[in-house]
């Protein structure tokens, strides 16, 4: 009885620090349960670090990498012991039961517990990890539009990407000079949202996060994430702060919080699977007790999602399949010859929402195979496209393809600003769209009726499908608006956005075969010569 209680005592415990072990509910549509707070401690982890080494190290080695026993940790054991149905009673059962050789079950009920402490330690979790600071709350998110911080990766929930602020005019601009600078100190891919809280600014990079002082420039903290599996994309979008965390991917597919305080490492939860095609690279959105986020990695053939996870964890909460899987609405869209996998739909920008509804507005990316839009007939749902999903539960309110069957690469990149726009004497609230195609297309929220669509770039042979003879299409697959979208000012209606323009020469496949996580371009040859555009503007046309 007492195995059992401290065994149960335990399943409860992990369910906050060590979410591996975790038994989660993997459906698109339902929710799971809020889990019961509860950590284990730093004595316990320590405690069992030393019966460990004294018992186990031996047949399991000296890091837990396996010898003649297998790994305690790592991605392949964190992946074996999060599969559904599993939990900490299952380990605990086979560490009581089997354990130390050839003595197995010879240890007191304590130090089998604390064993079980101490592997989630070194799989990445923290005993106990709570951060020391405290903010933005919620209501400063939620009304983060009037705040001269910059709290979100867009600014605002909205994504309007406009603070507040009125020292800088036509009448002064011509006098800013540097006041400091900041070098991060290593040679990475540079693509950061910073964020703005009470004086810090947060930064990152594909592996480092950052915090200087916003004014000075001089560095508070940093934090090196160390890849605990493969990866393929060398860049990071940005955190997001709530309540004294601080929330980012990583290019291996972990979920990590950190103390924005003081970078104090919290916890990580591998939630994303690179040998899949799965690797994290967008800014988190953080909404009540939850953190939003997905994988990028459309041309590794991801199986696109979106996901809701536990502030206190990383535990799932939810997930939506940005492509369908067999027997889900809009499966039937993909008419893939035998063999060739669905793939695509990777998530890589920020989201917005509607606070007040709970409508959470993400931009579904490309599909794959990439380019030859032959190999895949049908619409290829729900790629390039808006999705409005229930922050609360992942429901799919509604979608509308921008872009279908997609054949250059001309993911749709921005679901915002979310504004009110006057057509005709009436009022909408519109979803403002744009992607690589470079159109951009402000969608009514209500009737999800396009508005009218304008060109903020170059275009050239927009309708022209990829052929063996090659076409030059523009805008190329590094063309048009890519992570950093429009920006609007509400007082002066005006939605500025500086596109990049590009041409690309593309050639039909050969042969295509694919399978997760290898590269599905599905292109014999491209090339592109990406330029910076102008400064375009444009006028909507007439009502209709």
């Amino acid at each position: 009885m007492i195995c059992a209680r401290i065994a149960r005592a335990l399943v409860f415990m992990f369910v906050v620090a060590g979410g591996s072990f975790v038994p989660t509910a993997l459906s698109a549509q339902a929710p799971a349960e809020k889990p019961n707070p509860g950590v284990f401690s730093p004595q316990q982890a320590e405690h069992g670090r030393r019966i460990y080494g004294a018992f186990c190290a031996t047949c399991h080695g000296a890091e837990l990498e396996g010898a003649v026993g297998p790994a305690l940790a790592g991605p392949a054991f964190t992946n074996k012991w999060s599969a559904p149905g599993r939990t900490a009673h299952d380990l605990y059962r086979v560490l009581s039961t089997t354990m130390p050789r050839p003595a197995a079950g010879s240890l007191a009920e304590s130090s089998y517990v604390d064993v079980l402490a101490y592997i989630p330690s070194r799989n990445g979790f923290a005993p106990g990890a709570t951060p020391t600071g405290k903010g933005p709350s919620q209501s400063d998110l939620t009304n983060a539009a009037k705040s001269t911080d910059w709290l979100y990766n867009t600014h605002d929930f909205s994504g309007t990407r406009h603070a507040p602020l009125r020292q800088i005019t036509t009448a002064n601009v011509s006098r800013l000079h540097a006041v400091c600078a900041f070098q991060i100190g290593t040679v990475e891919t540079f693509v950061t949202g910073p964020l703005v809280w009470q004086g810090t600014m947060y930064l990152t990079t594909a592996r480092l996060t950052i915090a200087i002082d916003a004014a000075t420039c001089q560095e508070r903290w940093r934090h090196t994430w160390e890849p605990r599996d493969g990866f393929s994309w060398s860049n990071n979008r940005g955190v997001a702060i709530k309540d004294g965390y601080l929330f980012r991917g990583t290019l291996d597919g972990y979920l990590m919080a950190l103390d924005a305080a003081t970078g104090r490492f919290l916890w990580a939860r591998q939630v994303a699977h690179p040998a899949a095609g799965e690797q994290i690279t967008m800014a988190p959105l953080l909404f009540e007790d939850l953190v939003i986020i997905g994988p990028a990695g459309s041309e590794l053939n991801v199986q696109g999602w979106i996901g809701a996870f536990r502030v206190t964890d990383g535990s799932l909460v939810w997930k939506f399949h940005t492509i369908p899987r067999p027997g889900e609405p809009g499966a039937d869209t993909w008419q893939n010859a035998p063999g060739l996998p669905v793939g695509g739909g990777g998530v890589w920008t920020a989201p917005t929402l509607d606070a007040a509804s709970g409508d959470l507005f993400v931009a579904v990316t490309n599909p794959a195979p990439d380019l030859p839009m032959a190999l895949r007939p049908g619409l290829n749902l729900y790629t390039n496209s808006v999705v409005v999903l229930d922050v609360r539960t992942g429901a799919l309110r509604w979608y509308k393809q921008m872009v279908p069957r997609d054949p250059h690469d001309w993911d749709v990149t921005q679901v915002s600003p979310l504004i009110t726009v006057k057509r005709g004497g009436r009022a909408h609230d519109v979803v403002v769209t744009v992607g690589k195609d470079g159109m951009l297309r402000p969608v009514d929220r209500r009737s999800h009726e396009s508005l009218y669509e304008t060109a903020v770039t170059t275009r050239l042979n927009v309708g022209e499908p990829v052929t063996r003879a090659g076409v030059r299409v523009c805008p190329g697959v590094l063309g048009g608006v890519e992570w950093n979208g429009p920006a609007y000012d509400p007082a002066g209606g005006c939605s500025s956005r500086r596109p990049w323009t590009g041409a690309r020469s593309s050639s039909s496949p050969t042969a295509c075969a694919s399978r997760p996580g290898n590269c599905i371009w599905a292109a014999r040859s491209f090339s592109t010569r990406p330029r910076r555009g102008g400064s375009p503007r444009w006028t909507p046309p007439p009502a209709r």
